[in-house]
């Protein structure tokens, strides 16, 4: 290869490279978002498990009572 085409293909990798680095940042991003997506759900599970359970037992007691 002469010394315009080594100049080419370099500046070619390095344009890959700040592209792929470019989308790496973006999936960290993404994935930190997902990460507070999935505790928010997680405390909302946590909240409905609890009422579920207050019900189970508000019924229970009433079937108890008849």
């Amino acid at each position: 290869m002469n010394g315009n085409a080594q100049r080419i293909v370099a500046t070619v990798m390095l344009a890959m490279l700040g592209w792929i680095i470019a989308d790496m940042r973006s999936l960290r991003g993404e994935v930190a978002d997902l990460g507070e997506h999935m505790t928010s759900l997680t405390e909302r599970i946590a909240r409905i498990e609890g009422q579920v359970e207050i019900l189970i037992q508000v019924f229970s007691e009433r079937e108890a009572e008849r």
